[in-house]
């Protein structure tokens, strides 16, 4: 019965739900939580040059 529901209760007498590995949707959930939540090992962009403020002289 626990593989037709996407969400189940947790363990330890909680009534909080967790996603059910055992159905696809459940499955393809945790999985993209997974990649989401992941630390990307890529420096973020640089932050954008400003260009001078002073102007060209002629």
């Amino acid at each position: 019965m626990d593989d037709d529901r996407v969400f189940i209760r947790s363990g330890g007498g909680t009534s909080r739900s967790v996603h059910n590995p055992r159905n696809p949707i459940g499955l393809a959930l945790v999985t993209g939580w997974l990649l989401f939540a992941a630390p990307t090992t890529e420096s973020p962009p640089a932050a954008p040059t400003r260009a001078s403020a002073s102007t060209p002289t002629p």
